[in-house]
């Protein structure tokens, strides 16, 4: 993985798709000096925040935020991560939406919710639910 940190604040996410996602988000939302990055899936998070953590201009990030699908255990989702901060010793946040540490000041996001089985598609789509356009799309949800 080749890794080139441009900005302060990164957030780390599985794949492309979540990349695009955050970044229209970001950008939607007029924020400034956050880069997006995809980890690789979350097979590759331990392995990738190692190549992170000694990459050029990782002492200068002062916040970092890593972002996770739940899938089938949103639990195992968040010690996943918990798991791959403390083996590279990162601060490791004992539960979701909790920062902690100072440079990198470090926070995990498990989705759609913390409680909840899914990803991010099923949050995208519960967003959308009352719009009257997803009577095309009964069959999906």
């Amino acid at each position: 993985m080749a890794i080139e940190i441009e900005q302060p604040n990164l957030l780390v996410v599985e794949g492309r798709e979540e990349e695009l996602f955050f970044e229209a988000l970001i950008e939607h939302l007029g924020l400034q000096n956050i880069q997006t990055m995809p980890i690789g899936g979350k097979e590759q998070l331990r392995r990738n925040l190692k190549a992170l953590v000694v990459s050029p201009g990782f002492s200068e990030v002062i916040s970092l935020g890593v972002v996770r699908d739940a899938n089938t255990d949103p639990g195992a989702a968040f010690q996943s991560v918990h798991d791959a901060l403390q083996a590279v010793n990162l601060p490791a946040p004992e539960r979701p939406l909790a920062p902690v540490g100072e440079r990198p000041r470090v926070a995990v996001l498990i989705l759609p919710e913390v409680s909840m089985p899914g990803m991010l598609e099923d949050l995208c789509l519960k967003a959308v639910v009352q719009d009257p356009a997803m009577l095309c799309c009964g069959a999906v949800l």
